[in-house]
């Protein structure tokens, strides 16, 4: 053992200071070079089988950085999208409601213009509201002549008397019943059927019901010109409500409501 100022140095006394990496020295200044020799193998021996994440932290993110991330972008993208499917849903809404209530004024408009050209032939008024059923609902077809007749064919006479019948059918493609008017000149309806078919003038119906009214205001569920009933014989309705109920397909059970009165001008002959 050397003495070094007065003090014992053994040759493995660098082995006991602590080894470190990154550039710290591994022995003193006054280790013999044998310990300098053994300290450089050894450690350089250490650093082969040492990772070196010891030293220097890895670049990237842990899993629960990640884990968080996905979360918070989670949370964001479920509020974009209900306000997106909340403003879709408000347009779709309101585009079927808009529909609705165009189609709703379009039958009443034509229904009205047909009821108050109501006119007599050969001396009486023809007028039958007949109630029939079509699956689980109460529908009424509605039988009468008018002069506001519609040509469609090139070959058809423009303007006359018709037998103008409405009638609700079952729908096709969309929910609810459909409403078919039928338009034919020169027709008894006592003795010929209505023509096939007719022309589609509103879909998505619920409901439709009729309520007539005559000179002195009294109310009636089914008229009949043709039947012996002295108030209805030979004429026609004085008013004649119609109540027209279209498809609510957010509740069924409660159809969106549209009413209104025609008062016909002429409904009886006058001797």
């Amino acid at each position: 053992m050397k003495q070094i100022n007065g003090h014992g140095k053994s040759p493995y006394a660098a082995l006991r200071f602590p080894l470190r990496h990154c550039g710290v020295r591994r022995s003193t200044p006054h280790s013999s070079g044998v310990a300098r020799l053994a300290s450089g193998a050894f450690c350089e021996a250490v650093d082969q089988f040492r990772p070196r994440s010891i030293c220097a932290r890895p670049k990237g993110f842990t899993l629960i950085e990640i884990l968080i991330a996905v979360f918070i972008l989670g949370i964001v993208l479920s509020t974009v999208y209900a306000s997106y499917t909340g403003t879709f849903r408000i347009i779709r809404e309101t585009e079927t409601d808009a529909e609705l209530y165009g189609m709703a004024r379009t039958v009443l408009e034509r229904m009205t213009r047909d009821l108050e050209a109501a006119a007599p032939w050969k001396g009486a008024f023809t007028f039958l509201a007949k109630p029939y059923s079509l699956g689980n609902r109460e529908f009424t077809r509605l039988t009468f002549r008018s002069s506001a007749h519609v040509a469609f064919g090139e070959k058809e006479p423009p303007g006359g008397i018709a037998v103008i019948e409405y009638g609700v059918e079952e729908g096709m493609e969309k929910e609810g019943y459909t409403l078919l008017r039928s338009d034919s000149l020169r027709r008894d309806p006592g003795k010929e059927e209505a023509p096939a078919g007719g022309f589609l003038l509103c879909d998505r119906i619920e409901t439709l019901a009729y309520r007539f009214y005559d000179g002195t205001g009294k109310e009636y569920e089914t008229w009949d010109a043709g039947g012996d009933d002295e108030a209805q014989k030979k004429k026609a309705p004085a008013i004649v409500e119609i109540r027209l109920g279209m498809v609510n397909e957010k509740d069924r059970e409660h159809p969106y409501p549209f009413t209104t009165r025609v008062r016909l001008p002429h409904n009886q002959v006058t001797p």
